[in-house]
């Protein structure tokens, strides 16, 4: 019994110096995923996202299905956040291109929100949906368009009001109040639109200059104070 235990310790050992080494050289796979993009080989640069995905899942000890942001936790985790959320983007078109594999397309396209939705890419994300919806190829044009929706339209962010008076502030939860009325409308989707494309660069130069972020702040705060109060008097109160 015990030599049973230490064995299946000691295989435990070895299958996770495995995954350290194979973590390791993780990006390899998606080197050659994006030479086989270009060359327009897709079923060999599906294979080796696959395989990123699978470096990814053996190193955390998860099922591939289970991988998800919160693996990821720390600042300098950022750039593969965003390196898993292309993956899981450059997947949903492949599996897009065959109706018959609807199911792995839509699969990948609901991991490509999620490792979307409030990072800062989010609006560049967003346009690769809206130009690929533009194209009018997709054999799921429905789901993508609630894709983009869900991701340009639906997120809880509000990049200003988040950066003048925080995410729970009263201020910030009226206006995204208020923007859950708007987008019903054709002009109001299409402010919602150009807010996402515009704020979070905004907001990011902002973080970066502690003067542009002062100033903004000075001007922007109670202009945007009162306008939630003439929202919530005159609209969210009917």
């Amino acid at each position: 019994m015990a030599s049973n235990a230490q064995k299946n310790k000691q295989d435990e050992i070895n299958k996770r110096k495995v995954s350290v080494a194979e973590y390791s050289k993780r990006f390899v796979p998606l080197k050659k995923a994006q030479s086989y993009n270009k060359k327009g080989d897709i079923p060999r640069a599906v294979e080796q996202h696959l395989t990123y995905l699978r470096i990814l899942a053996n190193y955390y000890n998860v099922d591939p299905e289970d991988i998800g942001p919160k693996l990821f936790p720390g600042e300098k985790d950022k750039a593969e956040l965003m390196a898993i959320g292309q993956v899981y983007w450059d997947l949903a078109k492949a599996y897009d291109r065959n109706p018959k594999l609807k199911a792995k397309a839509l699969k990948h396209l609901s991991q490509f929100v999620r490792f979307t939705v409030g990072n800062k890419w989010q609006h560049l994300n967003a346009d690769l949906l809206r130009k690929y919806i533009n194209k009018r190829q997709s054999y799921n044009l429905d789901a993508f368009k609630a894709a983009y929706k869900e991701i340009r339209v639906n997120s809880k962010k509000c990049y200003i009001a988040t950066l003048c008076f925080g995410e729970d502030h009263q201020v910030t939860q009226e206006l995204r109040a208020f923007k859950s009325i708007i987008i019903n409308y054709s002009a109001g989707e299409q402010f919602v639109e150009a807010y996402y494309r515009i704020s979070p660069l905004v907001v990011e130069y902002c973080e970066q200059h502690f003067i542009a972020n002062l100033c903004l702040k000075a001007v922007l705060k109670p202009i945007i104070y009162s306008f939630a109060k003439i929202i919530k008097k005159f609209i969210l109160s009917k």
